[in-house]
């Protein structure tokens, strides 16, 4: 059956009318984002496109500077689905024109029109008594010569997460998170990441070939070793704990990458001293822990702004 109905203005995505049936179900209200997300890229995708949301498809027409969008249950034939748009679009042109669309200013504005809209649906949702408008063998071959263009979940998303549609679909699935998120990790930051685990492990096996000599040896020199073993063990923690700030995005991130750069260069300072650590690798893991605070405080949330209209 079809569920939702969005029309909208091509040049911004300003959503003119829509169905107005109270939805509970997740499933619908996540895959009602994507229609509304899809609208505002009505300027840059095909005139004749589809969407599959994970547990919804989305079918899209655009046409004299109006998209129409209709979400749909996976059974709905898409020759119905596109033969419902065609009708959809015949009625809007008839009612409203390129002027009227052109200036309006406020979502909505012609939500009069979801009386029309609402007899369309209902009419389209009693297949078997269906007479649609639209000849449903041109429609059949229109659709098989030039098929919609075949859109995915990352050409309308930008980056965003939402809600989970269905456990079974996982690569498809939207998480619905309010607020902020992580931005995706480049290929800086899995390098930055690499350096950080690489300079910890270097300084965990450091740390345990000290420790592992023996307590004889430790106490016979623990006031030489003592400092090293500290040193060792904070570069060690240090680098997880930049590994961790690289990958993820911490709160006051830009003091902590300051504070665990600081003190990994102190530590690496004084294992240079005493002599336990070579310069090359001093100024090296010196080098990479700047590197990696640069990372840290350069990244920044994503607002994740959803459409929250009232339709």
């Amino acid at each position: 059956m079809v569920v939702f109905a969005l029309i909208s203005r091509v040049s911004d995505g300003l959503p003119l009318s829509a169905t107005t049936d109270h939805e509970t179900s997740h499933r619908v209200l996540d895959s009602k984002k994507c229609a509304k997300m899809l609208s505002k890229k009505a300027s840059s995708v095909p005139d004749r496109c589809s969407l599959h949301t994970g547990s919804h498809w989305l079918y899209l027409i655009s046409s004299l500077g109006v998209s129409f969008i209709t979400l749909c249950e996976e059974s709905y034939p898409t020759v119905l689905a596109f033969c419902f748009l065609d009708e959809l679009q015949r009625e809007f042109i008839c009612s409203y024109d390129a002027k009227k669309v052109k200036n309006v200013s406020r979502p909505y504005a012609l939500i009069e029109f979801n009386i029309i809209l609402q007899k369309i649906k209902q009419r389209y949702n009693n297949t078997r008594s269906l007479k649609p408008r639209t000849n449903l063998n041109d429609m059949s071959q229109e659709v098989k010569l030039r098929p919609p263009h075949r859109l995915s979940l990352s050409d309308v998303d930008e980056g965003r997460t939402y809600h989970q549609m269905d456990d079974s679909i996982i690569s498809e699935n939207y998480k619905s998170l309010p607020g902020n998120h992580n931005p995706p990790l480049g290929w800086i930051g899995k390098f930055t990441v690499g350096l950080c685990i690489l300079w910890a492990s270097y300084h965990f096996i450091r740390c345990g070939a000290i420790v592992s000599s023996g307590p004889v040896v430790l106490k016979e020199h623990f006031d030489e070793v003592s400092v090293s073993i500290a040193a060792f063990f904070g570069g060690f923690v240090s680098s997880v704990l930049q590994a961790y700030f690289v990958a993820s995005i911490a709160s006051f991130r830009i003091i902590k990458a300051f504070l665990t750069a600081m003190l990994i260069t102190l530590c690496c300072s004084l294992l240079y001293m005493d002599g336990w650590m070579e310069g090359w690798l001093a100024y090296g893991h010196i080098a990479s822990c700047w590197l990696a605070a640069l990372v840290i405080m350069c990244r920044r949330r994503i607002e994740t702004k959803l459409p929250n209209y009232t339709v």
